[in-house]
Parts: C-alpha cells; sequence; structure tokens
C-alpha cells in the first residue's frame, strides 16, 4: 500500500472515532434541551390553564385548553402528512446531458455500507464531480 494512501486511511479512521465522539455529544445537549423545553411546555400550559380558570370555570378553562392541544396535534398531523406526501413523490432522475449528475447519484450510493474505505472513495469521487459542476458553472 502507497504511504500517501495508508496515511490518508488512518486519518479518516481518527476522523471517524472523532466524529462519533461529537455526536455523541450533541445528542446529550440535545437531550437535555429537550427535556428544558417540555418543562417549560408543561409550565405554560399550566399559567394558561390558571389564567383561563380565573375569567372561566375551571372545567370550562380544561375543556378550552384540550380542544385547542387537539387542534394543535391535528395542525401537525396535516403538516406530517402532506410533507410525506411531498416526499413520497418521485424525483426526475439525471438527464443524461448532465454527467456531474449522474455522477453524484452514483456518490451516494459508494459510501452507503460505512465503512472507511468506502467513505475516502466517496469523498474523492465527490471532490471530482464537485469539480465538474464547479467547471461547469464558470463556463459562458
Amino acid at each position: 500500500m502507497p504511504p500517501l494512501l495508508s496515511l490518508l486511511l488512518s486519518l479518516s479512521g481518527n476522523a471517524a472515532g472523532s466524529a462519533v465522539a461529537r455526536k455523541t455529544r450533541s445528542v446529550g445537549y440535545i437531550i437535555v434541551a429537550g427535556v428544558l423545553l417540555f418543562t417549560a411546555y408543561l409550565a405554560a400550559v399550566a399559567a394558561l390553564a390558571v389564567y383561563l380558570a380565573e375569567h372561566m370555570s375551571p372545567w370550562a378553562a380544561l375543556a378550552v385548553l384540550a380542544g385547542s392541544l387537539v387542534v394543535a396535534a391535528g395542525a401537525a398531523l396535516l403538516i406530517g402528512a402532506w410533507q410525506s406526501k411531498e416526499a413520497s413523490r418521485p424525483q426526475p432522475a439525471a438527464t443524461a446531458q448532465d454527467p456531474a449528475m449522474a455522477a453524484l447519484n452514483v456518490i451516494s450510493g459508494l459510501a452507503a455500507d460505512g465503512s472507511p474505505r468506502s467513505l475516502l472513495v466517496a469523498a474523492v469521487a465527490g471532490l471530482v464531480a464537485g469539480s465538474l459542476l464547479d467547471a461547469k458553472r464558470r463556463q459562458p
């Protein structure tokens, strides 16, 4: 194995380990932020319930609050269904006139197994395809 390739493979292994460590840390921060946001949400709902209970009967206040949460949940489900319908539509395939886009489609399948060697090959192929796209943009 040539020394340059050996060096690149060892660097990609170190980079993968540090990337996993960074992702693990960021997941921890996301969980902490999620718990704090959920607590703030519960406090806001409780404050709204107390406010509404001061202006109407407590049962009516809870009914209004429950109804508004049901409407908000329905809206979220409708938006999610609409977005999944948009995502499930077939995407147009790369045209034969654009070899760079066809190369990008091939590159997306290269790193599917996640091994360091295939990731390195996909990165090099991505650099080549990116230079093709950049050269195409620069042409008048």
